[in-house]
């Protein structure tokens, strides 16, 4: 399957990736890197960073599927640096989010023109 890779679980898994449900193979999207990189939409970069925080907590789920305050420390992390990537992980969500709401305006402004422009023809 294109642009899937085969799920590897870590001893930091405290949240699971979705299965295929024809085979029960258990899948997980691929993702590129996002941060810092030229070649990256800006709206892009808070939902890569999402990503990423989430991978360094042990969550194999991602961007605003699980709400930060749902997701468990993973064993050997300290106590004060899982408070620390928490709290940045609930600021980018919030910003990944606002940065969603303003393409979906956008894509709507879009609907709105080609509306305008096909019931003149």
């Amino acid at each position: 399957m294109l642009g899937y890779r085969q799920y590897v679980p870590t001893r930091f898994s405290s949240c699971g990736p979705h299965q295929s449900g024809s085979t029960g193979q258990v899948l997980e999207p691929l993702r590129w890197r996002t941060r810092g990189s030229q070649q990256v939409n800006k709206r892009d970069r808070a939902s890569g960073s999402s990503w990423e925080l989430c991978r360094a907590l042990g969550c194999q789920e991602g961007f605003l599927i699980r709400p930060a305050e749902l997701i468990r420390k993973p064993k050997g992390m300290h106590w004060r640096t899982f408070g620390q990537k928490i709290e940045q992980l609930k600021r980018v969500d919030a910003r990944a989010l606002e940065d969603a709401a303003a393409m979906l305006a956008s894509i709507e402004r879009g609907v709105k023109i080609a509306e305008v422009a096909l019931s003149h023809c």
